[in-house]
């Protein structure tokens, strides 16, 4: 792992009182049910010695069963809202709550990971206002075949019959933008890796395709045809442009 030694995120070093905050550092992944944002999230999460997030698997559905920092209650919300929640103290208590349900406190994590489905403009905006040492990996669809695709996993995954409508990029300095299907072409998946890599600060990659062939093989023979198909679309325009 390409970390250095931190003594601080050893158990017995243990700091009581030490709360997440909205001055904290934290990355948020927003996508749209079905744009594979969980699974840019696990990638993430590798990177890190002690985040407060579990990765369980993919699932026979390929669906990426990831639990971020927040244990999804903030992703709840918003599915049970349309909007995000208001970042008050009842929020932060709930945050302590989930990590000390694993053991854990603020202290004992270099990285608070969000991963939710606050993708709009106006919730984008929202988190960059509230949480100013935020970074965000904005997963953006702008044709509708692949907006399409989007709607077709989330279904499937969820047990849903809902259109997300369109997930827009967001030009800010706290904000980098993924094009939906950029992480299943090899050629794609590590421009944008290394992106992810110096928008973020961290050292270098460690997750190869390998992980993202796993998880197109979990897809079903359509859907995994479809997205590599779609996937190489994406390279060909960016060749061609």
């Amino acid at each position: 792992m390409l970390i250095s030694y931190n003594k601080n995120l050893e158990p017995a070093n243990y700091v009581d009182g030490v709360d997440f905050e909205k001055t904290s550092p934290c990355i948020w992944v927003v996508y749209p049910a079905g744009a594979s944002g969980d699974l840019v999230s696990s990638i993430i999460n590798s990177h890190y010695i002690e985040t407060g997030s579990r990765y369980y698997g993919i699932s026979d559905l390929g669906q990426v069963i990831f639990r971020p920092s927040d244990n999804k209650i903030t992703n709840n919300y918003m599915n049970k809202h349309r909007e995000l929640p208001v970042f008050d103290d009842k929020w932060f208590y709930q945050l302590a709550d989930q990590l000390s349900e694993k053991n854990l406190n603020f202290s004992l994590l270099d990285q608070f990971i969000f991963s939710c489905h606050a993708y709009k403009v106006k919730h984008i905006d929202q988190i960059r206002e509230s949480f100013p040492n935020s970074k965000i990996i904005n997963i953006f669809c702008d044709d509708v075949q692949g907006n399409t695709m989007i709607d077709i996993l989330g279904n499937l995954k969820n047990n849903t019959s809902t259109s997300h409508g369109w997930c827009q990029r967001h030009e800010h300095d706290n904000v980098l933008n993924i094009p939906f299907g950029a992480m299943f072409n090899s050629t794609l998946y590590y421009t944008y890796y290394d992106r992810i890599v110096d928008f973020l600060g961290l050292p270098g990659r460690l997750v190869c395709f390998d992980y993202i062939e796993f998880y197109l093989s979990k897809q079903r023979g359509d859907i995994k045809h479809q997205l590599v198909h779609y996937s190489q679309s994406l390279l060909d325009n960016s060749l061609n442009q």
